[in-house]
């Protein structure tokens, strides 16, 4: 800018030399008289000026071009050290926010999993025990269920064993106490298998609510308690029929002098209660106790 602005200064000042010079010459002629002498034009003049810009341009255009492109240079170098420190200071930003953000999910995640480890912890000790399978799948020794007495007649082993099945009087539906005799011993396990059975076709009048609909997985005393466990289909059907299937599960089991109380557990958890909404059957577990009327069962 300033070497332009000089050019122009010397091209005005050139004008104004000659302008000067013409005018004094022109006098000068008219003072000596002599007409003869060819003026120059303003036109001349002006040509004149021009060419003598155009080659101060030539003259001062490549140290301006230098110039110029030095100070363009500087000015892309410039831009580029500071955007690249910025890079630097959004980077940092960005990786120290990352840490953060990576250790609140650290705890959170932290949190959860001890939350969860805390609120399984019951269920997975039930399930270990639903997993104390040998390699044939067949109960552990050290986990031997209690048998009934056994009574040794004429060299022939035989068991008293006593199931209950709801029956009919009337309209309503009592308890019955069924008594059998088996010709084998008989422990906690395969007394529920003959519960399921249901009753015989001479055991008229008697119903079944615990029959093979409901799938019973193991059973495994906790000390004094039998643990057993059941299918999901312990919820289903109507809250007498879900009574009459836990008074059979608990009275069958209780004749056991070993089994003090009986304990229900549903996919690795121990039930509450039987069935859902209005109608769900509360259940104190373990059972210790059935508190209903019972009658002994009669042949018809």
């Amino acid at each position: 800018m300033e070497t332009e602005n000089r050019t122009i200064l010397i091209l005005f000042s050139v004008v104004v030399l000659l302008v000067f010079l013409d005018h004094q010459s022109d006098r000068q002629l008219k003072l000596a008289g002599v007409d003869s002498v060819e003026r120059l034009s303003a036109d001349e003049l002006t040509e004149s000026a021009l060419d003598e810009a155009e080659r101060l341009d030539r003259l001062h255009r490549p140290a301006l071009e230098r110039k110029v492109k030095k100070s363009v240079t500087r000015g892309v170098e410039d831009a580029r050290d500071e955007i690249e420190e910025r890079a630097e200071d959004v980077s940092e930003s960005a990786r120290l926010q990352a840490e953060e953000v990576a250790d609140d999910l650290t705890r959170d995640a932290t949190r959860v999993v001890k939350k969860g480890l805390t609120q399984t912890l019951d269920k997975a000790k039930l399930q270990l025990k639903e997993v104390s399978l040998d390699e044939n799948g067949m109960q552990a020794a050290d986990e031997r269920l209690p048998v009934l007495p056994v009574i040794k007649k004429d060299g022939h082993v035989q068991t008293h064993l006593t199931l209950y099945y709801p029956g009919f009087q009337g309209r309503k539906t009592v308890m019955m106490k069924v008594r059998r005799t088996l010709p084998e011993s008989v422990d906690a396990m395969k007394a529920l298998t003959l519960l399921q059975k249901g009753p015989t076709p001479k055991e008229k009048g008697l119903v079944n609510a615990f029959d093979a609909s409901l799938q019973v997985k193991r059973l495994t005393m906790d000390g004094s308690i039998a643990e057993v466990y059941v299918s999901e289909s312990v919820h289903r059907m109507s809250a007498p029929i879900r009574q009459d299937r836990l008074d059979q599960l608990c009275l069958t089991l209780l004749q056991f002098r070993e089994i003090k109380g009986v304990r229900i557990i549903v996919d690795g958890r121990v039930v509450r209660q039987l069935g859902t909404g209005k109608d769900a059957i509360p259940v104190a577990q373990p059972v210790r106790h059935i508190d209903r009327p019972i009658e002994e069962y009669r042949s018809l």
